[in-house]
């Protein structure tokens, strides 16, 4: 009895580490039909009605386990966090864990989308409760996915997939991998769009070591949404400010080193960061990768998505 527990815990944990991997699962897209052929002209109802359509196919080729259709939905720059706060860096890498996951066939799940966020047709954040059922596994796991998209060579593709565990019992034991490596891409020649990035993020950052609320809260997205370290989310940016008051209410230390960096179009950026916060007051020291998803809507740099996971 003593060896089989050992036996399910020890293939509970490997399938663990294996699905935090990946970058995302697909999003349960509440539209109708198959992937259509973008266009790069499409705007509006039309544009919308692409990604739901792109969204929908991308969700059927998971769940049919097929990894030759699956793996064309990510951009060759694409970044995944898993629960317990991996990162992986390069599409090989998701592809790797993909073909793994892909080997379960009594693998099941339920994703609905609890908010979608499409902005100029170019960048989207869809917020997923994602549910992944492996019966051979005895395991049931449930976490917030984000999935960044982004319209790139004429195509909706996804460039960033965090999960963040949403608390249960009984957790799988997980051992988190960190990376010294920083990566950063982004379009060639557009050095002027890159330092306009950087000058916006580094005010970002002071705004919020200052714990200047006003500051911090401007760089947001009126549609930007959170998720919280505990699989909380924020869904308007008034949530998002309320929280931000709940924080600056007490002293706090932090260091957030950059790991990846993508630019995509000068229209879409992801940053992944290695977060660490010291709240002395309350005897706080929390770990975790924050994954903050930028947008260039109306001429500035603005965050759509500032998602946390824990590194367990």
């Amino acid at each position: 009895m003593g060896k089989t527990l050992v036996k399910k815990k020890y293939r509970i944990a490997l399938f663990s580490l294996l699905l935090v991997g990946l970058l995302a699962a697909p999003v349960a897209a509440n539209a109708a039909g198959n992937s259509a052929v973008p266009n790069q002209s499409r705007t509006g109802s039309s544009c919308a009605q692409e990604f739901d359509e792109t969204v929908r196919s991308f969700d059927e080729t998971f769940l049919e386990r097929d990894l030759d259709r699956f793996m064309p939905y990510y951009h060759e720059d694409a970044t995944s966090v898993g629960t317990n706060g991996v990162v992986k860096y390069t599409k090989s890498e998701l592809e790797t864990g993909f073909r793994n996951l892909f080997s379960y066939d009594d693998l099941t799940a339920e994703f609905p989308v609890v908010k979608k966020t499409v902005v100029d047709c170019h960048t989207a954040v869809l917020v997923i409760d994602f549910r992944l059922t492996v019966p051979s596994l005895d395991l049931v796991q449930h976490f917030v996915n984000t999935l960044t998209w982004v319209r790139d060579d004429g195509r909706w593709q996804v460039l960033a997939g965090v999960s963040t565990s949403i608390p249960t019992e009984e957790a799988a034991p997980m051992t988190a991998t960190a990376s010294e490596q920083v990566s950063r891409s982004g379009p060639v020649g557009d050095s002027n769009c890159t330092r306009k990035l950087e000058r916006s993020v580094a005010d970002f950052d002071d705004a919020f070591l200052a714990r200047d609320l006003h500051r911090i809260v401007g760089y947001h997205h009126e549609d930007a949404s959170s998720v919280s370290s505990s699989g909380v989310i924020n869904f308007t940016k008034a949530d998002i400010k309320t929280s931000f008051e709940g924080l600056f209410a007490n002293e706090f230390t932090a260091q957030f080193p950059l790991l990846k960096q993508s630019v995509v179009n000068c229209r879409t950026a992801v940053l992944v960061r290695d977060l660490s916060m010291q709240i002395p007051e309350l005897e706080v020291d929390s770990h975790f990768i924050n994954t903050l998803v930028w947008v260039r809507d109306h001429g500035r740099w603005q965050v759509l998505a500032d998602v946390k996971t824990p590194i367990r």
